[in-house]
């Protein structure tokens, strides 16, 4: 209930019920109150089923909600991921609070070095509605936002992560380097692991997942990924970025039931990206209407004779190279393949190159180039 009030209520009462606009509908959001509701949800279910017991410790219990690393945009925590973990015996591990560092360093990287200087050049694309803009510049919006919001997103999980392990204590994980995904279903087993998998477990399987057939399977789908859409925001951009991504999990898996050739790995991961970015005008924009207009307008950037101008292509000479520093690392972007880079590295090696990076953190962060709040503080 107290998500349903200070989430939905304004949405409820001015978009579905058409009353006029009141103050008092807009409510301040508290910080992570997504996030808690769901474990709190989680905790209950689990309860429920018997696969966890009843948690007669009251500390226990608030220490799994109000954890701080997570407590205000994730990882979502089931009962099992922490509170085992509080009862057993610590003793203070070196090279996993070395890694934990490492691993904070590497989330507040992926904020300050990339989240937020793509920002710099999509807000204004997204603000005005992309009227002013080029084709071309409309388009690398598209993508660098798709980019922004998994740095930034990524980026607090790893200082989530990173803070937890040095206090010695392992949270789950919330990414798998989704831009390598070859279908959109393998995208969402990689994106926002802990969301992905509560509504697994807690809606589309009770609904009946698969076991019941295709149509009951697509029911299911549909649901579970406007829960999905409504869980992010209380507006129909995020609606329909519900139904977009239920409408385009249904084809993938309609195709994947006929014989379709197998397309060449890196032609999927092309084709789901694309999916995927424009599926995040409609996460990004204002209102419905200047999402359609974002869409059509960066597709003529697609049109045969269209090509970008020298003017267009200086403009972009910076978002560009960020663009392709993400796609030329991606593929490192992997907890166990890092931390064995980091553990087989000579400590003077990597500890200078772990202060280089703070002190280039800490320089742009002083100088007005970074000023963006998480984007998931707003969820």
């Amino acid at each position: 209930m107290p998500l349903l009030f200070f989430k939905y209520s304004h949405f409820v009462c001015e978009d579905i019920l058409g009353l006029p606009r009141r103050p008092e509908w807009h409510v301040g959001l508290p910080l992570g109150i997504s996030f808690i509701s769901f474990t709190m949800i989680a905790y209950l279910v689990d309860v429920y089923r018997g696969v966890f017991p009843t948690e007669a410790k009251l500390n226990l219990l608030s220490a799994l909600v109000l954890f701080f690393p997570h407590s205000i945009a994730g990882p979502i925590l089931r009962p099992l991921d922490l509170i085992p973990q509080f009862l057993r015996a610590r003793a203070f591990d070196r090279e996993e609070a070395y890694w934990g560092f490492a691993l904070f360093t590497l989330g507040l990287v992926k904020k300050i070095l990339l989240a937020d200087q793509l920002a710099q050049f999509i807000q204004p694309i997204f603000s005005l509605g992309g009227g002013s803009f080029a084709p071309f510049h409309q388009l690398l919006g598209i993508y660098a936002f798709a980019i922004q919001i998994y740095a930034d997103f990524s980026g607090y999980t790893d200082m989530a992560l990173g803070a937890a392990l040095m206090l010695g204590y392992k949270l789950p994980i919330n990414f798998a380097r989704p831009y390598l995904s070859t279908s959109l279903i393998d995208f969402w087993r990689r994106w926002h692991i802990s969301l992905s998998s509560w509504l697994r477990d807690y809606i589309y399987i009770p609904m009946g997942g698969n076991r019941k057939g295709f149509g009951r399977q697509c029911i299911a789908i549909s649901i579970t990924m406007l829960i999905s859409g409504l869980w992010h925001g209380a507006g129909w951009t995020f609606l329909v970025w519900g139904i977009y991504h239920s409408a385009a999990l249904i084809i993938n898996l309609w195709l994947g039931r006929g014989k379709i050739p197998q397309l060449p790995r890196f032609v999927s991961i092309v084709l789901t990206f694309q999916v995927v970015a424009f599926g995040f005008i409609f996460f990004r924009s204002e209102n419905f209407y200047q999402a359609l207009h974002i869409f059509s307008e960066a597709l003529k950037a697609f049109w045969p004779l269209y090509y970008p101008t020298k003017m267009e292509l200086e403009a972009a000479i910076f978002p560009l190279a960020l663009v392709g520093l993400f796609f030329a690392t991606h593929s490192w972007d992997d907890h166990k393949r890092l931390k064995k880079a980091l553990l087989n590295t000579p400590a003077p090696i990597a500890g200078t190159i772990l202060v280089g990076l703070w002190i280039l953190v800490y320089a742009i962060s002083h100088n007005g180039a970074s000023d963006s709040s998480f984007i998931y503080f707003d969820f």
